[in-house]
């Protein structure tokens, strides 16, 4: 499976891996133009010519990545904080890999770009032991006031560190 940046011409094939799963993922993911204008963030699996993952990720040192981790993603401004003063880190924000086994290959590519990886995600979330698996060590659960659910939910921040 290839994985690689993101481009462009993938803003179809992105919003189109979610159909199906509207009930776990974000909104924003199923708009054309609000996947555009996050593209250069994504990161994606393909299996010769379609995409069979994405997952947005959000990078330090780009106002646009902050704003998504805060207004979108909903990370406490805390925790958006400790992340945008970072130097070589990047922070998986929204994974769009439907069961095809791509969740992984993307995360082990990021591995090798990047020493420190690091996400904010629900406790209930199918992802978490695959995070998990993966080195991720969380810390205690955030309760956050979640506008796409109009209730409050439990959240882990989690990061990986490269040895």
């Amino acid at each position: 499976m290839l994985v690689r940046r993101a481009r462009i011409h993938d803003v179809d094939q992105i919003t189109k891996l979610g159909v199906g799963y509207e009930s776990k993922l974000m909104p924003y993911i199923y708009s054309k133009d609000q996947v555009t204008s996050y593209i250069n963030s994504f990161w994606v699996a393909q299996d010769r010519k379609k995409l069979v993952g994405a997952i947005h990720c959000a990078y330090p040192s780009s106002e646009i990545d902050l704003d998504f981790l805060r207004r979108v993603k909903l990370v406490p401004l805390s925790i958006v904080k400790e992340f945008e003063v970072l130097e070589d880190a990047i922070f998986l924000g929204h994974i769009v890999c439907p069961g095809r086994g791509s969740f992984g290959d993307i995360v082990r590519s990021l591995k090798l770009v990047s020493y420190k990886l690091f996400c904010f995600l629900s406790v209930n979330s199918p992802a978490f032991n695959s995070y998990t698996r993966h080195g991720f060590e969380f810390e205690e659960e955030v309760v956050i006031w979640n506008e796409y659910k109009n209730d409050y939910s439990t959240f882990r921040y989690g990061k990986y560190t490269r040895p």
